[in-house]
């Protein structure tokens, strides 16, 4: 599950600064104008209609690729951005049962809403932890499956106009990418005690047994297909750049957005998943099996 987050640090310094999109600082400003500068750039990056309708250019071979491409990276930002919202919502849910001020799961300057929620929950653990409190966990973690059917489509999806056969690489990697994201995953099984009868902390105890399952899905579904996915869409932005030298300049464009969008979509993802397993670490659930 321990997966290089090389990817995302590299293209964090491209974002000048922009190393937390989902902070209330300067970096989620420049995170927010490099969205909408790429929505305006590759409007079908956000459009309703799937960017694989979409004509880049007037080349099949690169209209193919790039269409793949934008459309991975909706699918991978849509994904980041649930998930993100999950993990956030399940933190202040626990700080809900807790009684924890509102005040204090706000974003402020060096921590955006998820992280400043579930800071918060894990700080009301740690002081449980610090007065001698244990947790026991009794954990069976979710298992992710992909939809075999609709990564086999695919190479059928990505057939080269004309070629007997050929499929497209790259257009094949963004597809494979999507099919990871898509992934369903099953809710894991949680019995949570605490060596306490204190009702404020048995209280504590109740709330992690019941929200702690839609936590886990999130970071384990982030930190494994999404990361996969992420590093996979990644690569083949990067490759597009140099394939692109007879490309329309909408074509240009689109692929240079569509990168800034998957740059931000791998630090929201790294944000959500350090902000979760901090949570579910201090409760003793264990997920690396």
């Amino acid at each position: 599950m321990r997966r290089s987050w090389a990817v995302s640090g590299l293209m964090c310094g491209a974002l000048v600064g922009a190393c937390d999109p989902s902070t209330s600082g300067a970096g989620g400003i420049l995170a927010g104008l490099a969205s909408i500068a790429g929505a305006v750039a590759c409007p079908e990056l956000t459009g309703r209609e799937s960017a694989l309708r979409a004509s880049f250019s007037p080349d099949p071979k690169i209209n193919l690729k790039v269409a793949a491409f934008v459309q991975a990276t909706r699918q991978l930002v849509a994904v980041a951005y649930k998930m993100e919202a999950t993990v956030g919502a399940t933190c202040r849910a626990i700080g809900g049962d807790l009684g924890i001020d509102a005040a204090e799961m706000e974003a402020r300057d060096d921590a955006g809403p998820t992280q400043a929620a579930c800071a918060a929950v894990r700080a009301r653990i740690d002081a449980a932890l610090q007065a001698g409190v244990r947790f026991s966990a009794e954990f069976t973690p979710p298992v992710c499956e992909v939809d075999a059917k609709r990564e086999a489509s695919c190479d059928a999806r990505c057939k080269l106009a004309g070629a007997a056969g050929e499929v497209d690489a790259d257009c094949r990697g963004s597809c494979q990418a999507g099919v990871q994201l898509a992934a369903r995953c099953s809710k894991p099984a949680l019995r949570l005690s605490v060596s306490s009868e204190l009702a404020e902390l048995q209280r504590l105890a109740a709330s992690l047994q019941r929200r702690l399952p839609a936590l886990i899905v999130a970071e384990v579904k982030l930190a494994t297909r999404a990361v996969v996915a992420l590093e996979q869409v990644a690569t083949i932005g990067a490759s597009l750049e140099g394939k692109l030298d007879d490309a329309s300049a909408h074509a240009k464009a689109c692929v240079a957005a569509a990168s800034v969008a998957v740059a931000t979509a791998g630090l929201r993802i790294g944000v959500s998943v350090k902000a979760g397993a901090s949570v579910r670490a201090g409760a003793g659930v264990n997920t690396d099996g």
